[in-house]
């Protein structure tokens, strides 16, 4: 069974991912990129959604930003599909995500 692990201080945000893949894969979630790590490092994941606000990635880094606040969560588990969660406001953002590395968002 494969296995999700999202990265999200909204409830509302789990709840959805939960329901939507509770029947074919694991859904593990926790709230800081800390704690995502840590589980990471315990538990191969196929997945993690990630929050595109959880990033903090100061505009004026561009691309380099994300791949570096996206490089703890390979180092931990270097298979790893990231996806980012971001509101319709800041596509453009979740697509510099995307060129820095992340797999896609939603």
């Amino acid at each position: 069974m494969r296995s999700i692990l999202v990265l999200s201080k909204r409830a509302q945000t789990v709840e959805e991912i939960k329901s939507a893949f509770q029947s074919t894969c694991r859904v593990d979630y926790v709230s800081t990129g800390a704690e995502a790590i840590e589980i990471l490092k315990k538990r191969q994941h196929d997945f993690l959604f990630v929050d595109l606000d959880i990033l903090k990635v100061p505009q004026a880094n561009g691309n380099g930003g994300y791949k570096a606040a996206l490089k703890p969560f390979w180092l931990a588990c270097q298979d790893i599909e990231i996806i980012v969660i971001a509101p319709s406001a800041m596509i453009r953002e979740a697509v510099m995500a995307v060129k820095a590395g992340a797999s896609n968002y939603l």
